[in-house]
């Protein structure tokens, strides 16, 4: 009986030190790559050729990743799983927070990659952030705080322009001829949406609001609305 359980303990010990320090116990076609949805299947499937390229060269777990993340910036966690089917490597991307002008994702960290590492299906999701692109580096940090000061249906409403971080255009896009401003670092913005969707229905009723009339809603002060004429 101790014998028997000193050969298993042996063999739980020789799993984690390989697992931890050296090469990989599995042969490169045991493998599987993994990833969370986030990423097109073309640029997945580049990063997999050059991690089955890095895996010939028998590298140890902890080099294998250091290097896939140096060479692979979307990606922010990778884990490897030894199993006696073969060998998981689950690739979790940087999870997207929204589009900006068209051809960039932002992700966590106010880190800007290209539009083509992420999948269609992920891309339709997201809210669209037009930014003037003289001041793109000051005002991408502050985007990820406004997104989460907008309302969920936002994105089905308004269309979002950010000129500079005074100035950040909400331009209705049923109603093109209805704007809102406010700041980058604008706090409650949903109420305040609401407080502006109460505004227009009031232009409405006044006979004041109409496909030929230009308004703008100003929501950057403290305790009031400013609507006028544009």
């Amino acid at each position: 009986m101790k014998k028997g359980l000193l050969i298993f303990s042996l063999i739980v010990l020789m799993f984690f030190v390989c697992k931890q320090n050296s090469s990989p116990i599995f042969s490169v076609n045991a493998y599987r790559f993994i990833q969370t949805g986030f990423l097109s299947d073309d640029y997945f499937s580049s990063i997999t050729t050059y991690a089955t390229q890095l895996l010939d060269e028998n590298p140890g777990t902890h080099a294998f990743i250091t290097q896939l993340k140096k060479n692979f910036s979307v990606l922010d966690k990778i884990e490897v799983a030894y199993r006696p089917c073969g060998t998981y490597i689950m690739m979790h991307a940087y999870k997207p927070l929204c589009c900006i002008n068209q051809d960039q994702i932002l992700v966590l960290h106010s880190q800007l990659l290209p539009k083509t590492y992420f999948s269609d299906h992920i891309l339709d999701r997201l809210t669209r952030v037009a930014v003037s692109e003289n001041c793109l580096s000051k005002i991408v940090p502050l985007i990820p705080s406004l997104l989460s000061e907008l309302p969920l249906d936002f994105k089905q409403t308004y269309d979002l322009e950010l000129c500079n971080e005074h100035c950040l255009y909400m331009r209705n896009k049923q109603e093109k001829n209805f704007s809102i401003i406010a700041v980058a670092t604008q706090k409650k913005l949903a109420p305040l949406l609401a407080q502006c969707v109460l505004v227009k229905k009031k232009l409405t009723e006044r006979k004041d609001f109409n496909e030929k009339t230009n308004w703008v809603a100003d929501i950057r002060f403290a305790d009031y609305i400013i609507a006028y004429k544009a």
